[in-house]
């Protein structure tokens, strides 16, 4: 076991060598950009890697509104339960509202 654990710590360090702060930046930046688009994985990953994983009972209210302005509750939970689920993968662009309680 040591083995693997000594191969592990040289690959991280000599990754960690290899990446800069503007690299850090840009890949986040990247992100943001995907996730404001309607990735949902990317917002996904940015969130969870960003606030921590919430488990589907701590999961936030998400508010979205239609391109018409108006908000269609049923479509928000199957939208929220997709996404927490893994099965929804885009979403097309619309203004999304996230509300920790």
């Amino acid at each position: 076991m040591a083995k693997v654990e000594d191969k592990s710590a040289k690959l991280r360090k000599a990754l960690l060598a290899a990446i800069s702060e503007n690299d850090v930046a840009d890949i986040v930046k990247g992100l943001v950009d995907a996730a404001k688009s309607g990735d949902t994985q990317a917002a996904k990953l940015l969130l969870d890697r960003s606030l921590g994983k919430q488990s589907a009972t701590e999961a936030p209210r998400i508010a979205i509104q239609n391109n018409i302005g108006g908000h269609d509750p049923e479509a928000l939970e199957r939208l929220r339960r997709n996404i927490l689920n893994g099965s929804q993968t885009t979403v097309q662009p619309a203004k999304l509202t996230v509300e920790h309680q």
